[in-house]
C-alpha cells in the first residue's frame, strides 16, 4: 500500500479520519506495539484498527514460482520453532518430493473428504510420518511430517515427537548446532523419507523460497479481533489454561494467533481488543505488559525477553486443538505482534491505572466531521513506518533531540515533579523514540520535532493526570503556563488569561487544548481526567 493509498483507503470505505490522526496511529503503533484508542462511542475507533493495512513491499509477487530446482530437491526454511523443538513448514508445491505416490493418493482422498464434510476445519489431514534429514558429515535427525488444514493445505514439520508417539525423536539440538534462524536449506531426496542437505542459502534456492513464501504470506490473516467481556478476572481468556480433568491445555483464539505470528516473523500481526476496559485491564493483561516491558536488545542485535508462563511441569503438553496439538510451557511474545485496545468510559467500564497508561500511547477520538474534513496540517506521513523490524526505545535517544525539545521535556518534568506526578525513564525513552520516528517518516526539521513532542505530551504524559481539585489545580495551571510560554508570573495566571490564549499561534496547541478542557472541567466539577 502506497502512502497516499493509506490515507485514502479509510475515506473510500466510508470513514472520516484526519490525516494527522492516521499518522499518529501508525507512528504510535510502530514506536511501541500497544496503543489505546479512547473517546466517545461511535467515532470509529475500532475501524481505524480493523482497516489498518501497513505497507509491506514485495510481499505479493506477480505469480507464484512453482519451479523446484531439480528432481527430488526440496526447500526448507529454518524457523525459530524448529530450534525450540516445535514446528516448521515445507512448501506445499513440493509434496511430490516429500511423500510416496501411494501416500499422496491417500492424502488427496482425505483432503476431499474433509473439504466436503468439514470445510472450515483446521484438523490434521494425516498423522506425522517420521523422516530423516542428514548432513554430508554423517549427522542426522528425525522430523515428523504431516498435512494440515484441508481448505488451504500446509505441510507441517515437527522437530519433536508428540508425547507417547510410537517413534520418539527430538531434533531441536540438530537445528541449533548446525543452522541459524532464517537459513534456507536445499534438501535432496536420497531414499524413502530420507533427505540430505545439499546447500545452505544458495542464491537460486533463496530466490525460489522468497517467491513461494510471498504468496503464502499474502494469504495469512494477520488480524485478530477479540471482544473483551466484563467477567474477565485473569489471563486465561487470552492465553488459555491447563485443564486437569482432560489433562490438556485449553487453547484460545489469541494464543493460536500468537503462534501463527511466531511462525511468520516476516509480516506484522495485529490484535484488536475491543471494549478493553469492560474488565480491569490489570487483571487479564498484566502478563502481556510484563513480557513486553522485559525486552532488552543484546549487543548482537538479538532481543531477550521474559516469557509468559502458561503452565507448570512438562516442556510440552497436549492441547484441545487439532492445529496446535501440543504447546510448550512458556511463550515469548513475537516481536511482530501489535496490540490496539479500544475503550469507552461510562458506568459499565473501569478506569485505567497509571501503570497501564504509562505503557501505551493513548489516542483520543472525539471529533465528528459532517461538513468535510478539517484543513490538514503538515504532520502527515511521507513514508510508511517499518512494521517488520523491531526497534527498542532508549533513553539515549533523548540526546539526539534538539535543544528546544530537550528544554520542554526537562521543564515539564520539573513542573510535574513538584506534585509527584512526574514521569520516568520509560516515558522519556518512548517520547524520544516517537520523535525520532516522526523525523524519519515525516520530515527532519525542528517544526516536525516539536509537533511530535506536542503529540507525545498529549498521548503519553497527560493521560496519567486525573484527580480532584486539590490534586490537579496547581499542576494543570502550571503546565498550561509553561507550554503556552506565558509571562507575568504564575501567581497572576488565571482563567481569564487561559481562555484568552490563541492556540493557533502556539507550538503545543494540541496539548494545550486538552489541558484547558481538563482545567475547566476541574474548576466546575471538582474532578478531571484525560479519558472521559
Amino acid at each position: 500500500m502506497a502512502i497516499d493509498e493509506y490515507f485514502e483507503s479509510y475515506s473510500r470505505k466510508g470513514y472520516k479520519f484526519s490525516d494527522e490522526i492516521l499518522t499518529r496511529y501508525a507512528l504510535s503503533l510502530s514506536t511501541k506495539p500497544f496503543v489505546i484508542l479512547s473517546g466517545i462511542s461511535g467515532t470509529g475507533k475500532t475501524k481505524i484498527a480493523q482497516l489498518f493495512e501497513p505497507q509491506l513491499p514485495n510481499i505479493v509477487p506477480q505469480q507464484q514460482n512453482q519451479a523446484v530446482h531439480g528432481d527430488g530437491e526440496i526447500i526448507l526454511k529454518v524457523q525459530n520453532g524448529l530450534m525450540k523443538g516445535d514446528r516448521g513448514n515445507f512448501q506445499y508445491n513440493q509434496l511430490d518430493h516429500i511423500f510416496e505416490q501411494a501416500e499422496i493418493e491417500d492424502l488427496n482422498a482425505r483432503i476431499e473428504e474433509i473439504r466436503e464434510n468439514r470445510p472450515e476445519s483446521d484438523e490434521n489431514i494425516s498423522q506425522p510420518v517420521v523422516m530423516t534429514i542428514e548432513l554430508a558429515d554423517g549427522q542426522s535427525a528425525e522430523i515428523g511430517v504431516y498435512l494440515q488444514r484441508a481448505r488451504n493445505p500446509l505441510v507441517r514439520i515437527r522437530a519433536k515427537s508428540a508425547r507417547g508417539a510410537a517413534q520418539e525423536f527430538d531434533s531441536s539440538e540438530f537445528f541449533q548446532n548446525n543452522f541459524e534462524v532464517g537459513d534456507i536449506l536445499k534438501l535432496r531426496r536420497v531414499g524413502v523419507h530420507r533427505f540430505r542437505v545439499d546447500s545452505i542459502n544458495d542464491e537460486q534456492v533463496v530466490a525460489a523460497n522468497d517467491e513461494n513464501e510471498a504468496v503464502r504470506l499474502s494469504e495469512i490473516n494477520n488480524k485478530c479481533f477479540i471482544s473483551v467481556k466484563s467477567n474477565w478476572t485473569d489471563s486465561s481468556e487470552l492465553f488459555g489454561y491447563y485443564n486437569p480433568i482432560t489433562e490438556k491445555y485449553t487453547m484460545t483464539k489469541l494464543l493460536k494467533f500468537i503462534l501463527v505470528a511466531e511462525e511468520n516473523p516476516e509480516i506484522p500481526f495485529f490484535v484488536i481488543l475491543d471494549e478493553m476496559n469492560l474488565s480491569k485491564v490489570e487483571h487479564y493483561f498484566s502478563d502481556f505488559l510484563s513480557c513486553m516491558e522485559s525486552r532488552t536488545v543484546n549487543d548482537d542485535g538479538s532481543v531477550k525477553q521474559e516469557g509468559i508462563h502458561l503452565y507448570s511441569g512438562n516442556h510440552f503438553v497436549s492441547t484441545d486443538d487439532d492445529e496446535y496439538d501440543e504447546i510448550r510451557s512458556s511463550l515469548e511474545l513475537p516481536l511482530n505482534l501489535y496490540v490496539t485496545g479500544t475503550v469507552n468510559v461510562d458506568d459499565t467500564t473501569y478506569m485505567f491505572s497509571p501503570k497501564v497508561l504509562d505503557r501505551a500511547n493513548v489516542i483520543e477520538f472525539n471529533e465528528v466531521y459532517l461538513g468535510g474534513m478539517p484543513n490538514g496540517g503538515n504532520f502527515k506521513l511521507t513514508s510508511f513506518p517499518d512494521f517488520t523490524t523491531f526497534t527498542k526505545a532508549s533513553v539515549d535517544q533523548f540526546d539526539g533531540l534538539g535543544d528546544e525539545a530537550k528544554r520542554i521535556i526537562v521543564g515539564l518534568l520539573d513542573v510535574l515533579k513538584k506534585s509527584n506526578l512526574h514521569f520516568g525513564y520509560r516515558t522519556i525513552s518512548e517520547v524520544s523514540h516517537f520523535i525520532s520516528n516522526s523525523k524519519v517518516n515525516i520530515a527532519d526539521n525542528e517544526d516536525i520535532e516539536l509537533q511530535a513532542l506536542d503529540v507525545q505530551i498529549l498521548q503519553k504524559v497527560l493521560p496519567k493526570l486525573y484527580g480532584n481539585f486539590a490534586k490537579l489545580n496547581e499542576p494543570l495551571k502550571e503546565i498550561i503556563y509553561f507550554l503556552s510560554g506565558s509571562d507575568g508570573g504564575i501567581e497572576n495566571f488565571n482563567m481569564n488569561q487561559i481562555e484568552a490564549l490563541d492556540l493557533d499561534a502556539l507550538t503545543f496547541s494540541r496539548s494545550l487544548e486538552k489541558l484547558i478542557k481538563m482545567y475547566k472541567t476541574l474548576s466546575t466539577q471538582g474532578f478531571a481526567s484525560f479519558i472521559e
